[in-house]
């Protein structure tokens, strides 16, 4: 995906996706059961949140590598809406970039993502950056919910904004942050809320 001037709209139905996407600019994800929320929160803060029974069970599983090459000389922004995350899934960043990042995730699952490469570029968490003082990553994530992360966080390396809201983090055992660490010379600003 290479065309700066225009965001590439794809439509995932119902299945397993496994192959690699190498982008040099913006993307949209678009899953089976997008603008679906995965769960249902309480009415209460205390009460606990259930799995959505009008969300079709029927995902679209992500299990696959988005990779934002590293000669890409433009901002970029990616959404994913309505997908799974699945095992085999990571968004890379690669090094040396001099042009910001934007991820937006909604309305999704992420289910034992991180833990993938791509060529020489690996990954432990489920979106990881490149770790560099010029530029600025931002991740965005709402209505999602989280889990089965055994050794992965879902904010690695590199990040230095994440505006969290509505994230049901569970059976994992990894914290939800626990990858995460910008650029030295930048001071990371991370706000989450109204998440478990």
């Amino acid at each position: 995906v290479k065309d700066k001037n225009v965001t590439p709209v794809i439509l995932l139905a119902p299945g397993t996706y496994t192959d690699t996407v190498k982008i040099k600019g913006n993307l949209t994800l678009l899953g089976a059961n997008a603008g679906i929320s995965p769960f249902v929160k309480g009415k209460a803060k205390t009460d606990v949140w259930e799995v959505n029974p009008d969300r079709p069970t029927n995902e679209s599983l992500l299990a696959a590598v988005i990779f934002v090459d590293k000669a890409t000389k433009t901002n970029v922004e990616v959404k994913f809406d309505g997908l799974e995350l699945y095992r085999g899934f990571s968004f890379i960043e690669a090094g040396a970039r001099k042009t910001n990042t934007i991820v937006d995730c909604v309305n999704t699952v992420i289910n034992g993502a991180g833990n993938a490469s791509y060529g020489t570029y690996a990954a432990t968490d489920v979106f990881s950056f490149s770790n560099s003082a010029t530029i600025t990553t931002t991740l965005n994530i709402s209505d999602t919910y989280v889990k089965n992360l055994k050794t992965s966080s879902v904010a690695g390396k590199g990040l230095t904004v994440l505006n969290a809201k509505n994230v049901f983090h569970t059976s994992s055992q990894t914290p939800f942050l626990g990858g995460a660490d910008g650029p030295k010379d930048q001071n990371p600003t991370y706000y989450i809320s109204d998440s478990m």
